[in-house]
């Protein structure tokens, strides 16, 4: 890891020496590699430093976004709907995982409390089953029913779609998940290192460090 710090602070002060570090996850929810790093990296790193880290997460991996455009009649007047066909790498399950943390992120918590049900989510076996997410929901003091009407119904197809229009603007383009970005610049080594040991490698990113380094 020391070889690592000098490899960091050579190649990238421009954007190491940061009061607060940005880290923009790019991940899909049942992807095991996603799960792995969110629930013993990610969310453990968060608890210790807490919102000296602002996070940027996006449920959205490989997935695919399809507009079908349906004609529909009204009188003798045409109009066009817009529907969505959403395809998942993972399938369907995980289409409706993403749109749950999806709500989540798209409502007026507090990035604690997103991280908390995200964290608390990620870390079961199962994060498309409502048992889980429902719990977890409630150990936060969420709306359950709220956030799976939002992941059952429009909302959530929206929000969707609007998270693959972030992943769509990467450059270049999104290959592998996790993809992790820290300060919105990628970096190979500074990923593999964080996946690795997540705390160690965003703590060397803070001008001072906060408590928890």
């Amino acid at each position: 890891m020391d070889i690592l710090l000098f490899y960091l602070f050579r190649n990238f002060k421009s954007y190491l020496l940061q009061d607060t570090v940005k880290v923009s996850l790019y991940y899909a929810a049942l992807c095991p590699f996603s799960q792995d790093f969110i629930a013993n990296q990610l969310y453990p790193g968060y608890q210790t430093l807490g919102d000296s880290l602002n996070l940027e997460l996006v449920p959205y991996g490989n997935s695919k976004v399809r507009y079908l455009f349906i004609p529909v009649f009204f009188c003798s007047t045409k109009k066009v709907h817009e529907k969505w066909q959403l395809t998942c790498q993972h399938g369907p399950k995980e289409c409706y995982a993403n749109k749950l943390q999806a709500c989540v992120l798209g409502m007026n918590y507090t990035q604690e409390r997103s991280m908390n049900f995200i964290g608390c989510v990620m870390s079961t076996d199962s994060p498309q089953q409502n048992a889980n997410a429902r719990k977890c929901a409630n150990k936060n003091k969420m709306s359950w029913r709220t956030v799976k009407d939002c992941a059952n119904g429009e909302r959530g197809n929206e929000l969707f779609v609007y998270f693959g229009e972030i992943t769509s603007k990467l450059n270049p383009p999104l290959d592998y998940v996790p993809y992790i970005l820290f300060n919105d610049v990628h970096n190979k080594t500074v990923e593999e290192a964080a996946r690795e040991d997540f705390l160690t490698t965003v703590c060397s990113l803070y001008q001072e460090k906060p408590i928890g380094c």
